[in-house]
């Protein structure tokens, strides 16, 4: 999925880790919401015509949807940082599971007395029935296999069997998985174990679109930090959210019987249609945040108040199509990636705000090396390649055209592979559009190449390494499905050391780069804009996006 979860590296990382404070205790019981609830608007909804694409957990595949359920609901665990490094900590749950001795059996506690947005109690039985839920073939749950791991996944997904490893005793929840992983904990925190209430969803199960808890405002019965403000009580109608005629927005204030510190804001969300509108919309001061500034402004903002300019775990990179001429040739495949210059493109295209990449995991993670050995831009072996490429290469490149970079980036290659004697037509689509070519085999929709990006769910290179190149996540649009590779990949994830894993996943990336199934272009920088005016945002590797530091809301405040 989530072309969502972030993860921060480098001499920035280290330089940002102080504004990430040490995770105090969160208090057992809700506290009562300041009064005067303070309004901050907040840039996070952009590059979306209409509405959030999902407010269902169960079908999150997108930053925007990663956000608004987070801001809403809560899981057993989620993600911190401590000194730097992202950290799993326990959110419904009282403290981390304990963990059996043969790494299969978590067993988590649930903090007392915990209560839902409406008051009703938040038992160990809704958690398990919200996994269910979004893992069930009903749910058709485009990213199920972020769960894959729990004991029974397979036949309980496709409908096959009513078994599934979680189950509830008394306040505990206890989970069991096939094999032990060492990012199971980490996978866990991902939006498809937000906890939902079933008193009030049950009979009304996920589909593939979310459409009842998207469209419905008075479904959204929370277990996070803020609820909705709706409209209406109207069932399967956006505007539910907001009034009818007005500008769609999402409107969140305190869930007042949150088990944690309670903020005194009110968060506005309002439906952006690109990062451009959210980048003016913040000059002119109507917006208090706002993210992915164009690159070409970065030098104007860098150092400034209120300007974050930090590294993320997003990579760019093209997804051949490798079922289908001419890239289910090799050949024609390397002529591709040789002949893309990725140091000038970002330092003549990007202006320097992205960084070129060669791997598949970014740097900052198990697995990275310098990538020697992979293909790196020569002209004459483009050329050379090309010459091998049966009929040469005459087709499409679908990319996401919502961001000035991106719109720089796509004529840049296309004159990139001109000069090797590729030709290449481009299609830019705005990212509701794309994102459903990219969510299923290419050759569904017979799209030779297209643009695509990652963003870390959790932070573990089996994110990149597995989600997105083998045949068991939605994720390998490529369909690449390589017995040598998924073995490199089973034995990186299970490894006993980090040193083993690392040998694993740098091996499976010289496999799968050496046959450019997968063209990474670049990793980038992400530059956010704050008003001055408020405290208490920061960086946020969960999200890559400014955030409540310690995922605190109630430390933010606006003079």
């Amino acid at each position: 999925m989530i072309r969502s979860r972030r993860w921060l590296h480098g001499s920035i990382a280290a330089l940002l880790a102080v504004g990430f404070l040490a995770w105090s205790n969160m208090p057992t019981s809700a506290q009562p919401a300041k009064k005067g609830l303070v309004t901050l608007r907040m840039g996070y909804l952009e590059n979306i015509s209409q509405w959030v694409p999902t407010l269902d957990p169960a079908d999150v595949t997108d930053t925007t949807g990663s956000i608004a359920t987070h801001l809403m609901y809560e899981g057993l665990v989620g993600l911190k940082v401590v000194n730097g490094k992202p950290t799993v900590y326990p959110q419904l749950a009282a403290k981390l599971p304990t963990l059996s001795r043969d790494g299969k059996t978590y067993t988590f506690t649930l903090r007392r007395s915990l209560k839902f947005s409406n008051g009703d109690p938040l038992t160990a039985a809704d958690v398990v029935w919200s996994i269910r839920r979004a893992l069930a073939a009903s749910a058709k749950s485009p990213v199920a296999s972020y769960d894959n791991l729990i004991q029974g996944f397979d036949a309980y997904n496709t409908g096959k069997s009513k078994s599934l490893g979680v189950r509830a005793a008394g306040n505990n929840v206890i989970i069991k998985i096939q094999k032990r992983a060492s990012y199971f904990l980490t996978a866990f925190t991902y939006n498809i174990n937000l906890v939902l209430d079933k008193k009030v969803l049950q009979g009304k199960p996920a589909d593939d679109t979310g459409t009842y808890l998207t469209q419905t405002c008075k479904a959204a019965v929370t277990s996070g930090p803020f609820k909705p403000v709706c409209n209406s009580s109207a069932t399967r109608d956006v505007t539910s959210f907001y009034r009818s005629g007005s500008s769609p927005t999402l409107t969140l204030v305190p869930n007042t019987r949150y088990h944690g510190r309670i903020s005194n804001l009110k968060l506005v969300l309002p439906i952006l249609d690109s990062s451009q509108t959210a980048y003016a919309d913040f000059q002119s001061g109507n917006l208090d945040m706002a993210s992915a500034v164009p690159s070409s402004d970065l030098a104007q903002w860098r150092g400034k108040k209120g300007a974050y300019l930090y590294p993320i775990s997003g990579i760019e990179y093209l997804a051949p199509n490798i079922q289908e001429k001419p890239f289910d040739n090799v050949h024609c495949r390397l002529a591709l990636e040789y002949a893309i210059d990725r140091n000038a493109l970002d330092k003549n295209v990007l202006h320097g705000a992205y960084k070129p990449l060669y791997t598949v995991v970014p740097p900052g993670f198990v697995g990275f090396y310098n990538g020697k050995g992979t293909p790196h831009f020569s002209l004459s072996k483009a050329k050379s390649e090309l010459a091998k490429c049966p009929g040469g290469i005459n087709t499409t490149y679908v990319w996401r055209n919502d961001t000035p970079d991106r719109r720089a980036e796509a004529p840049a290659l296309q004159a990139m592979w001109k000069n090797a004697g590729i030709n290449m037509q481009l299609k830019g689509l705005v990212k509701n559009d794309w994102l459903p070519i990219i969510l299923a085999p290419l050759s569904k929709s017979h799209t030779s190449l297209a643009y695509d990006d990652w963003f870390m769910d959790y932070p573990d290179p089996q994110d990149y390494m597995d989600i997105l190149l083998t045949p068991s996540h939605v994720e390998d649009n490529m369909v690449w499905n390589n017995a040598r590779y998924n073995n490199l990949i089973a034995k990186g994830n299970t490894a006993a050391t980090t040193s083993a894993r690392a040998r694993y996943y740098v091996q499976a990336q010289k496999l799968v780069l050496g046959q450019a199934v997968f063209i990474p272009i670049d990793n980038f920088l992400e530059l956010d804009l704050v008003s001055p005016k408020v405290k208490g945002l920061a960086p946020d590797l969960g999200q890559s996006i400014v955030w409540a530091k310690n995922n605190d809301w109630s430390q933010v405040s606006k003079s």
